[in-house]
């Protein structure tokens, strides 16, 4: 039943179905058929087809016509544990791979030199606009960067990352910086997946940049403490290729298609307050947090002693480590 779905759905995580297929399951009957064949040799196609909707998983959308007295022929809505890749038959009903189509706009984006190579050297950058701001991201672009950390993170470094984010959001002023810069070894720790902001920082066109940048610095202007930085000179494209506003513009545009198609409604794909576009410290709570833990966080944001903000957040990430750690070790398959 719905119910039940729905529970599935939150089990095994799947935001990004969650967002898109809630409203369009509600007060509906639902079957979910995986890839079996057949069904012990019992005729359930009818039974499956007589369902308001019809989810196939995996290869389930795959039915060749001697099969649909048992698995039935009607598809709603199909759903692919394998983001990246195309499994099985191409027609499925409802397919969508947001995963790839992201990294599809991002394989256009020409690759930068520069940056990188500069900030471990004495008299280079020091890394001075990942430490002092943080960029923003779409909030595909944090579940296809939390995918990353899923696979490729312990985790004590996921811990590490939230209690991070927590230190963040308790700061009274704007000098955030990035909470996967890593100030040790001046390297972006998601570097690999790093967002679309990410990518044009350094060559973002000058008439798209330069209104940014005055907007920015009227808005901080009053703020202590605030860094509003002009681009990098250090940042060059690789290549011949030099990016425009009509490239930026165009790729923009697809990156909030994307954001559409996973449930996010036009008027709150900005960075306005309740907006997808965040910094990543407000994604990784607002995404990893129950509602209690973001209420103390709220709380501990107003003590007057910055002392005492951090030990309150020492003391509450205590509290949900060994839980949490132990939660995304198991679900990675390794033990406790």
């Amino acid at each position: 039943d719905i119910e039940k779905f729905r529970q599935n759905i939150d089990n095994n995580e799947s935001e990004i179905i969650k967002l898109k297929y809630s409203n369009y399951l509600k007060d509906k009957n639902v079957i979910i058929v995986g890839p079996s064949s057949y069904l012990n040799k019992i005729e359930y196609g009818d039974f499956i087809n007589s369902f308001d909707v019809v989810v196939r998983v995996n290869t389930g959308h795959y039915i060749p016509s001697n099969m649909e007295k048992y698995i039935g022929n009607k598809i709603d809505v199909y759903y692919s544990s394998w983001p990246d890749t195309n499994q099985g038959n191409d027609s499925g009903t409802g397919k969508f791979f947001p995963f790839k189509k992201l990294k599809n706009i991002y394989k256009i984006i020409p690759e930068t030199e520069g940056c990188i190579e500069n900030i471990s050297k004495e008299k280079g950058c020091g890394g001075l606009c990942c430490f002092v701001q943080s960029p923003q991201f779409l909030y595909i672009e944090f579940l296809y960067i939390w995918q990353f950390i899923k696979e490729n993170w312990s985790g004590d470094e996921i811990c590490d990352i939230i209690q991070k984010s927590m230190l963040n959001v308790i700061k009274g002023d704007t000098t955030k910086g990035c909470v996967f810069f890593n100030q040790e070894t001046k390297k972006c720790k998601i570097h690999q997946v790093r967002g679309y902001s990410c990518r044009l920082y350094g060559i973002t066109p000058e008439e798209e940049f330069k209104p940014r940048y005055e907007r920015m610095k009227e808005l901080y202007k009053n703020v202590p403490g605030a860094v509003v930085k002009e681009q990098c000179n250090l940042i060059k494209t690789i290549g011949k290729k030099q990016v425009t506003i009509f490239n930026t513009n165009r790729w923009w545009n697809e990156l909030i298609q994307i954001e559409k198609k996973i449930g996010i409604k036009g008027e709150d794909i900005s960075d306005k307050q309740g907006g997808s576009y965040r910094m990543p410290h407000d994604h990784i709570l607002l995404f990893t947090m129950p509602e209690n833990v973001l209420s103390a966080l709220a709380g501990i944001s107003l003590y007057d002693n910055a002392h005492d903000k951090i030990m309150a957040v020492s003391d509450l990430m205590g509290l949900i480590r060994n839980h949490f750690r132990g939660d995304y070790e198991q679900s990675k398959g390794t033990e406790n």
